[in-house]
C-alpha cells in the first residue's frame, strides 16, 4: 500500500514514537530495595563513616548489600540490598546498630541510566497498592499505658463512691487499687459498684475493711 502522507508528517509522528519509548523505557528497569537513614532531627548530617557503621553492621548480620551513598542534600543516605526479602531484617540490625538519634526507613532505590536521567526521563511513581503496600511499625509503651489506665479507673471509682455517698479511701498502690473503708457495709457496697465501674478490673484481695483490684 502507498503512503499517502508526506515525509514531514511520517517523520514527526516517528520522532513522538521515539520520545515515548525514552520516557517509557526507565519504568524496565526494576529498582532496588535499599536502606534510608535520617537523623532524628533536621539538623543532623548524614556523612561516610556513618555509612560505614551501617555497611559493617550489615556484614556481620550476613545482609547483602552494596552501593552506600549519601545523598544531596546531606541530610539522608541510601544503603541498596540485593534481597528485598530482607528489608525488614535489615532495618532492625541498623536501627540496633545506629540507636535512637537516626531513623531507618525502606525504600526503593531507582536503577535509571543515566543516559536516561539526563534527558528528564523518569520511572512511574507506582501508588501503594501497586508497589507492594507499606509496612507500619507501631510500639507500645505497657507500662505507661497501664499506668494511665489504672489512674483512669481510680477517678471513675471516688467518682462513683462519692456520687453513691459510700464513705473511703481510694489510692494506687503499685499496679493495683486499694480501697480502705470504716465499715463492712461501706466495702460491700463499693464491691458492687466496682462490678458495674470496672469491668476489666478482677477483685484480687479483701479483709474485713479493705478491697484490692488488678487490671485484668
Amino acid at each position: 500500500m502507498l503512503n499517502r502522507y508526506s515525509l514531514w508528517k511520517n517523520a514527526f509522528i516517528a520522532l513522538i514514537v521515539s520520545m515515548g519509548f525514552y520516557y517509557a523505557a526507565p519504568n524496565l528497569y526494576a529498582p532496588d530495595p535499599a536502606l534510608q537513614i535520617g537523623g532524628s532531627s533536621g539538623s543532623q548530617g548524614i556523612d561516610e563513616g556513618l555509612l560505614a557503621r551501617a555497611s559493617e553492621a550489615l556484614t556481620v548480620a550476613e545482609i547483602e548489600h552494596f552501593g552506600q551513598e549519601v545523598q544531596a542534600s546531606g541530610k539522608t543516605g541510601l544503603v541498596r540490598l540485593q534481597n528485598r526479602d530482607q528489608q525488614l531484617k535489615a532495618q532492625a540490625v541498623l536501627q540496633r546498630a545506629l540507636g535512637d538519634g537516626f531513623i531507618v526507613a525502606l525504600n526503593l532505590a531507582p536503577t535509571t541510566p543515566d543516559w536516561l536521567m539526563t534527558g528528564g526521563a523518569q520511572p512511574m511513581k507506582l501508588g501503594l497498592d501497586l508497589s507492594g503496600g507499606v509496612h507500619f511499625k507501631l510500639e507500645v509503651d505497657v507500662d505507661a499505658a497501664t499506668q494511665r489506665k489504672l489512674e483512669q479507673y481510680e477517678n471513675g471509682i471516688k467518682r462513683r463512691l462519692r456520687d453513691e455517698r459510700i464513705r473511703g479511701r481510694v489510692a494506687l498502690d503499685g499496679t493495683r487499687i486499694g480501697m480502705t473503708f470504716r465499715a463492712v457495709d461501706d466495702r460491700e457496697a463499693a464491691r458492687a459498684e466496682c462490678v458495674i465501674c470496672t469491668p476489666n478490673c478482677c477483685l484480687i484481695a479483701w479483709t474485713t475493711t479493705r478491697l484490692s483490684y488488678l487490671l485484668k
